[in-house]
């Protein structure tokens, strides 16, 4: 999700909740409302004084969650193993040991080997290009192409998945190498990985070339053609959409939608184990995993009387058979597997490179006034901090954690932990506890927490959003005088100010070896807290750029609510200033001017006098928005360090790009073969909105699909430049500078120096590990 979305409200994010009574008759804990039974029978509406809002919803959940556990305790027999997962998980009883350096693991080094194979060898490249008079490519050649989503919620979901449906159909997907999300794009990246195939052969979601004739509950009418696929353990991204489209009917935080998921094979389970596993364990559970594990259970249910479900509700004929003749039948299922995400290496046959490597994100918030002194002390008061470092040298920033199937970690913190042993306590570099794999659940929760963010992070997208004329001139004027007067102090005030208190797990990096600007004294800290990485970037470039990978292409789809006013650019430099990168536009175009305000069409609206922008033809949508699907981005290195490629840092020991890059941005525009859904502004695609009608999940579709036919030809050109690149240096003989960048980050730590950006001379890791311990 991005950090603030102008056009959402609390209205639109409890869609689906508003309405809801129980069979009593009662308002449910959202509402602000309730309805009582006074003593002498009658019915006395009272105010809950709770409030209608996100937080007042979890604070009541919060009340009642212990009791929750307690009774799943006593009443489920799985006591010694709360989450379903220990008979799942091979590495419940090993040690695991915390990596401190930014060398790519063995798994992914493996990998690039067999994907870059794969794609040469299989012919999808030429087919992809055009290539003409040669029977395969050389795998020297294939470039390294990222596919990444932005956040969005639903609407980053849907249409990101949409997005790789285009994308396969036009033969590009294939080549893709790596796949990152921020927020809303990781439930369909997870989704693809982790849900079991759907192996029903009557499906609709995944062989009916015309779903239009399934029942509304089953599918959009959107056209998921058969797909020709070598079958992994994964579904198909059509079947993928189809599966969330069959649930998007239901808010997941609803009666009906919790209720469903109980009813489900491991419902139960999938609801209250990770929760009552992470308190047996010694954490803290909060707001944020409940609010994950409930949207992930219901997410993650098949089946239970259509998508995909064997006893799929249907009768021979495509006709929806009476409910009482499927009552009962299929309740649906949540399979425990499905939730554990290392299992996605298996399940995408990455060893052999079958399918592109997977990446899920979020970020913490780093600052350095509150870095722990030791193990046994917190931070400073800030009041004791110098006022001129306030001011000057204390800033704060988001750094960046990874989360793929093999591991999870952050390359400026130079560490990285197995994925199955993320959440456990560590010490010194070591993990001391043996327990089963982190719930997919609760990752998800991590990587789409953007409720948890910092108030400043809403601010921000605020900022970014103001006009262009003197009017944002002068907010901007007074805001800066104002932080620069207040201090780090103040302002860390308003960090402190959070809609729903962040997650937290376990630091991995707790009592680990220090190093020079590393970690500022995070390895003393015991807890761990990220949030959803829209609060620092809402497109995932950052882990696309990890000192050790080659990319030569990201390709970046952006759902954020801002699309259409100018921030892009200004949102991708952002990111790029932290990698040493300066991002250029091959076109630039200009500031897309506001449509004009008219009378509404609606009768009640138009009688109040209410203005809505003007609705515009198919032309007119052509002719604005002509170019701007697809735009490609030169993205040029500016501290490079001949021969130390992969070890150069800035002061916030934030690695700096070795290699040029391209970008191609594809921003979620209107498209004038559905000229009425403008996915900024439709009250249905708002980021918080997580019910969508059949007919809503088939607009954005059609809209992001078009958008990517629209702009595939730019894209073509940005892969065979990438592509003539590569080819030229091997037949010039010129090595390539990834080889140096790897052996670097594997070293680094041990002999290697650090370089930072504008300082002349190296920093020696040991003098300066001798420093700061002293």
């Amino acid at each position: 999700m991005t950090a603030l979305d102008p056009t959402d409200s609390e209205t639109t994010a409890f869609r689906g909740l508003d309405t809801e009574k129980d069979i009593a008759g009662r308002a449910y804990f959202w509402q602000g409302e309730e309805t009582t039974k006074d003593e002498s029978g009658g019915d006395n509406e009272k105010d809950s004084k709770t409030g209608h809002g996100l937080s007042a919803a979890f604070s009541k959940l919060t009340t009642s969650l212990s009791h929750a556990l307690s009774s799943s305790l006593l009443t489920h027999p799985t006591t010694e193993d709360p989450s379903g997962l220990l008979s799942l998980n091979p590495h419940t009883n090993d040690t695991a040991r915390l990596r401190r350096c930014n060398a790519l693991s063995a798994e992914e080094l493996g990998f690039l080997d067999a994907r870059v194979r794969r794609i040469a060898k299989s012919g999808s490249l030429a087919g992809f290009l055009g290539l003409e008079g040669q029977e395969e490519v050389d795998e020297r050649d294939v470039p390294i192409i990222a596919l990444g989503g932005s956040g969005g919620g639903m609407r980053a979901n849907l249409g990101f998945l949409a997005t790789i449906i285009a994308l396969q159909d036009l033969e590009l997907y294939p080549n893709i190498t790596y796949l990152a999300g921020v927020s809303g794009a990781c439930w369909g990246i997870a989704a693809l990985y982790t849900l079991p195939p759907n192996i029903n052969p009557n499906s609709k979601t995944s062989s009916n070339p015309n779903p239009s004739s399934a029942p509304t509950d089953s599918a959009p009418s959107v056209k998921f053609q058969t797909e020709k696929k070598q079958r992994t353990r994964t579904r198909t991204p059509r079947e993928t959409l189809a599966h969330f489209a069959h649930l998007a009917g239901t808010h997941p935080l609803s009666a009906a939608g919790v209720n469903r998921v109980a009813r489900a094979e491991g419902g139960v389970k999938a609801l209250v184990g990770p929760l009552v596993g992470k308190e047996r364990y010694g954490q803290e559970v909060c707001i944020i995993d409940l609010y994950s594990t409930m949207t992930s259970a219901y997410y993650w249910l098949v089946g239970g009387g259509g998508e995909d479900a064997d006893s799929s509700g249907e009768n021979g004929d495509g006709k929806t058979k009476p409910k009482e003749e499927t009552k009962g039948k299929d309740k649906g299922k949540v399979d425990p597997a499905s939730l554990i995400w290392s299992r996605a290496y298996t399940n995408g046959g990455l060893e052999e490179g079958r399918e592109a490597w997977p990446i899920l994100t979020a970020v913490r918030h780093e600052r350095p006034w509150h870095d722990w002194k030791s193990d046994e002390e917190a931070f400073e008061e800030p009041e004791r901090v110098d006022g001129k470092q306030q001011t000057e040298d204390r800033d704060a920033w988001w750094q960046w954690f990874e989360i793929n199937p093999v591991e999870v970690g952050s390359e400026e913190l130079q560490g990285w932990v197995p994925t199955w042993a993320f959440g456990r306590q560590f010490k010194a570099g070591l993990s001391t506890q043996f327990l089963p794999e982190y719930s997919l659940a609760l990752l998800l929760g991590v990587a789409t927490a953007a409720p948890a963010a910092p108030l400043s992070a809403f601010l921000g997208t605020l900022w970014r959003n103001l006009p262009q004329n003197w009017f944002g001139g002068m907010v901007r004027h007074v805001t800066q005088k104002l932080s620069k007067h207040a201090g780090d102090h103040a302002m860390d005030r308003i960090d402190n100010v959070n809609p729903v208190h962040a997650g937290n797990q376990a630091n991995p990096f707790f009592g680990a070896e220090k190093a020079p600007h590393r970690g500022n004294g995070f390895e003393n800290a015991p807890r761990l807290h990220l949030v959803d990485s829209g609060m620092a970037n809402n497109l995932p470039a950052h882990v696309f750029l990890h000192p050790a990978r080659d990319v030569d292409v990201m390709i970046l789809f952006d759902a954020s609510s801002d699309v259409q006013k100018g921030s892009a650019i200004a949102r991708i430099n952002e990111y790029g200033a932290t990698k040493g990168l300066v991002f250029t536009p091959r076109v630039k175009f200009p500031d897309l001017e506001p449509l004009p305000m008219v009378d509404s069409e609606e009768k009640e609206e138009r009688e109040k006098g209410k203005k809505v922008p003007k609705q515009l033809t198919p032309e007119e949508m052509v002719a604005r928005f002509a170019g701007r699907y697809a735009q490609i981005l030169d993205g040029v290195p500016k501290n490079v360090v001949a021969g130390r490629q992969g070890v150069v840092y800035n002061d916030k020991h934030q690695p700096q790009a070795w290699r040029e890059v391209l970008l191609v941005y594809l921003p979620l525009l209107p498209n004038a073969v559905n000229p009425t859904y403008d996915p900024s502004t439709a009250p249905f695609s708002s980021s918080y909105n997580l019910v969508w009608t059949p007919e809503e999940v088939d607009s954005i579709y059609t809209t992001a699909a078009a958008n990517v036919r629209n702009g595939i030809e730019t894209i073509r050109q940005a892969v065979r430049e990438a592509y003539e690149r590569r080819r030229a240096a091997r037949l010039a003989g010129t090595s390539n500078p990834v080889d140096i960048a790897r052996e670097n980050t594997k070293r680094l730590g041990s002999e290697m120096d650090y370089y930072v950006a504008g300082v002349p001379d190296p920093v020696s890791d040991t003098g300066m590990r001798t420093w700061m311990e002293e």
